[in-house]
């Protein structure tokens, strides 16, 4: 039998993806089952561990119902993550049984040695993971900007959609987070595990808002206009607020913004266009307040219809 010096070889090292994984109320189960826990943990743990060889990922560690694997290609760890989700929900469980797992991705450089990966992005990748919920794969903008950036995501049948910043555990800054969309799976969820161990929104202004400022002060007295705009919303698809200089126009519109969060699946921007001068940037402005990389040969335009193409853009369910 090889050593841990061989089976290290094998592992790849540089830029990698760290996947997480644990069962979501495993004592619970335990406590339910009894005797028959442990087939069902070792059910859990085949199809687990099938599913990341099938997608050419490299098991680091395993602890009871807990799995730590390493990928060298992001999107292979994405797969495997889709894969593992939709075997538990298929996979013939006792009556009265669900066995739900939370997956956190995570991408970052790290080299194995003494038999394990260690440093902040292992960490990283491990708070993620115990920020989602049961049956929810949270990723990682780092991931996320790896698998976008590849053409072939939009025909492997998932998307990643976009939850906004949130506090994690012992990390000093709020981390953006996508969770896994596709058929067979929950629907996205904004909701994650703060660090104090209840469910947390997003930091910033609003769960879903992005781009505006925190509000530091109460908004008073305009709810009538707040109301208005919001339902014109609901109407048409361009509204425009004008008004002088200093009126409000937007607080008004990042009021509303918080508002009418809720009906759009991907949340709402805020992008600056007041200091653009030359119409032709517009499309690049849009791109960077959208987080999206302009590639060569590819225009701001096209690079940003391309991933909003991807994105879920209609009321969650």
């Amino acid at each position: 039998m090889g050593g841990a010096g061989d089976r290290l070889t094998e592992f790849p090292s540089g830029a990698v993806t760290f996947l997480f994984s644990d069962i979501e109320g495993s004592t619970r189960l335990v406590k339910a089952l009894r005797e028959r826990y442990a087939p069902v943990l070792a059910e859990h743990r085949q199809l687990v561990r099938a599913a990341i060889a099938g997608h050419g990922g490299h098991e680091v560690d395993t602890q009871g119902d807990a799995f730590f694997a390493v990928f060298g290609e992001a999107k292979q760890a994405v797969l495997c993550a889709l894969e593992v989700q939709r075997s538990l929900a298929a996979h013939d469980w006792p009556p009265g049984t669900r066995v739900r797992v939370r997956m956190g991705i995570h991408t970052g450089h790290s080299i194995p040695a003494d038999g394990m990966y260690t440093g902040l992005a292992v960490h990283r990748a491990a708070r993620i993971c115990a920020a989602a919920r049961g049956g929810q794969v949270l990723i990682s903008q780092a991931t996320q900007t790896l698998v976008e950036d590849e053409e072939e995501g939009e025909e492997q049948g998932f998307t990643l959609a976009d939850l906004g910043e949130h506090h994690l555990k012992d990390l000093d800054r709020p981390v953006r987070l996508f969770q896994l969309a596709a058929a067979g799976l929950e629907p996205p969820d904004e909701r994650v595990t703060g660090p104090d161990g209840q469910d947390g929104p997003a930091a910033g202004p609003a769960a879903g808002v992005h781009g505006w400022p925190a509000a530091l002060t109460s908004f008073i007295g305009r709810a009538a206009q707040v109301a208005e705009v919001a339902g014109l919303l609901g109407e048409f698809r361009l509204v425009t607020v004008t008004g002088p200089g200093g009126a409000g126009k937007t607080r008004l519109a990042g009021e509303v913004a918080r508002s009418a969060a809720a009906r759009f699946a991907d949340g709402v921007w805020l992008v600056e266009l007041g200091p653009v001068q030359d119409p032709a940037q517009v499309a690049s402005v849009v791109a960077a307040a959208l987080g999206v990389r302009e590639q060569p040969g590819l225009s701001a335009a096209d690079a940003v219809a391309r991933v909003l193409a991807r994105r879920p853009c209609t009321p969650p369910i």
